[in-house]
């Protein structure tokens, strides 16, 4: 995927974080990119786990 963006011309900017012209400039993206995959795994994985939980109880899971 970071291939596919890369060759479309897409580039990273961070606000929060600074790269320099080394080689942290190439790793540190990819590492980003993997941390915010993780997180969004974790948090579909706590939304799934809160709902089934609620549908459980009998509690309604979305808008009417």
């Amino acid at each position: 995927m970071l291939a596919r963006l890369e060759r479309a011309g897409v580039e990273l900017v961070s606000i929060t974080q600074r790269f320099n012209d080394d080689s942290l400039e190439k790793i540190m993206p990819i590492m980003l990119a993997l941390f915010d995959e993780y997180l969004a795994v974790d948090a579909g994985s706590r939304i799934r786990r809160a709902m089934r939980a609620n549908a459980e109880r009998t509690f309604h899971n979305g808008v009417v």
